[in-house]
């Protein structure tokens, strides 16, 4: 496996990243071809309980668009479930 873990470029982090999610989809179109352009397989991208809680039924959308983006450019995806590091 050859991968990195993604935030995409246009996002301060993985709330961010979904919670904006269908606006910068064309974002996230060109950077799953460079990473295949690049010899990337795999991506790993945190899915944060915040967004979760906020409207979990786009939530899924976006998590469906995503895995299928990737898929279109042969990329596998792994998930981070509920990262909250620093939540007390």
């Amino acid at each position: 496996m050859r991968g990195a873990l993604y935030v995409r470029s246009d996002a301060v982090n993985s709330v961010e990243m979904w919670q904006d999610y269908w606006n910068h989809t064309a974002v996230l179109d060109r950077e799953f071809s460079l990473a295949a352009t690049y010899g990337f397989n795999m991506l790993q991208a945190y899915l944060h309980w915040i967004v979760w809680d906020h409207d979990r039924g786009d939530y899924l959308r976006k998590i469906d668009d995503f895995l299928t983006r990737a898929s279109k450019h042969g990329l596998k995806v792994n998930f981070i479930f509920w990262d909250d590091c620093g939540h007390v």
